[in-house]
């Protein structure tokens, strides 16, 4: 398995992670995905 960079800061994940669950809407769903699934990797 190969090693992923982090694209995204950690407040960037939190937002993301915020759209997800209903909290916000600063990002499109897909955006947030994007994200969380980069972070996740």
């Amino acid at each position: 398995m190969t090693w992923i960079k982090p694209e995204y800061s950690k407040k960037q994940v939190r937002k993301a992670g915020d759209v997800l669950i209903g909290k916000s809407e600063k990002l499109s769903f897909d955006e947030a995905s994007k994200i969380l699934s980069n972070w996740r990797g």
